[in-house]
């Protein structure tokens, strides 16, 4: 019986290219396991159950502990079984011990998206199976069906950027009604759109480090500072940057210093050391 696409194994070599950079296109469930373990032996069908039951919406992907053993430390595995939820690069949810299959299904299922339409289901499915720009296309029937469902024009902006179609992006949130582009999800692709498209024609960050020595209120140099910065993923130059045009003027750039903040917040949930005093200029800022 052949292996669907979505339950694969890793090895240390190719974790990266199967967890972390898969994690940006969809949820990734890393089973640590060990056919040692007996509890394993009873989780591993009920992972492959329920890929199968999700249809691809999400990947299994199996690491073998007693042949990885030294890795699997590594990632912060200690004992077994030991299930580890990523995306967009990160562990977003655990779990230690053989679940039922109910448990298992509320643990997934409250992180993957919820279609509200049939057509939104199929384009998920499309792009699971690598086909992005058949899946676009779905999406676009799908949200010209459903008008107002914000998550459909989300997937497809996300869908979008992952294949850098970056103008085609930007020309979908152009045409996108007011009450839909001040979703928050849609507002903060669109944000990061902003800074993608900015940063690909920006002069040198040294440049502009000039530019801002030379004269403070450059808040175009910033701008682009900030955007450069976000590609590199250089966060906190980037939030210094947004932080300084929130205050010297709100308004700028449709209110860039604010959006740019939020869009970084939704992005680094976790890092709440890093964001806590931006958190707290922006409530000052935007509450005066």
């Amino acid at each position: 019986m052949t292996t669907p696409a979505y339950i694969l194994d890793a090895h240390p070599e190719d974790f990266n290219t199967l967890v972390l950079e898969n994690s940006h296109k969809g949820p990734v469930m890393v089973n640590f396991w060990s056919a040692q373990a007996g509890p394993c032996m009873i989780l591993i069908p009920r992972l492959i159950k329920l890929a199968e039951d999700f249809g691809g919406r999400f990947l299994l992907v199996n690491l073998d502990t007693a042949e990885y053993g030294q890795f699997a430390r590594q990632q912060g595995v200690i004992s077994i079984p030991h299930v580890k939820l990523f995306r967009d690069g990160k562990v977003i949810d655990e779990l230690r011990s053989a679940e039922s299959d109910a448990s298992l299904r509320r643990f997934i299922d409250k992180h993957l998206p919820h279609p509200t339409s049939t057509p939104h289901l199929h384009a998920i499915r499309t792009h699971s199976q690598g086909d992005s720009e058949s899946a676009i296309r779905q999406l676009a029937q799908a949200a010209m069906e459903n008008p107002n469902d914000t998550g459909i024009v989300a997937d497809m902006l996300k869908l979008m950027m992952l294949e850098h179609q970056f103008q085609r992006a930007a020309e979908v949130v152009h045409t996108l009604p007011l009450a839909i582009k001040k979703d928050s999800r849609i507002r903060d692709l669109r944000t990061h759109l902003d800074f993608i498209q900015a940063a690909e024609d920006a002069p040198e960050k040294e440049t502009l480090q000039a530019r801002i020595t030379a004269d403070t209120q450059d808040l175009e140099a910033r701008y682009l500072l900030a955007a450069s910065c976000l590609v590199d993923n250089d966060f906190r130059l980037a939030l210094d940057q947004l932080a300084e045009i929130l205050q010297r003027d709100l308004e700028f750039r449709d209110h860039i210093g604010e959006r740019g903040l939020r869009a970084i917040f939704a992005t680094l949930r976790d890092e709440d050391e890093l964001l806590a005093p931006y958190r707290r200029l922006l409530q000052t800022q935007t509450h005066k």
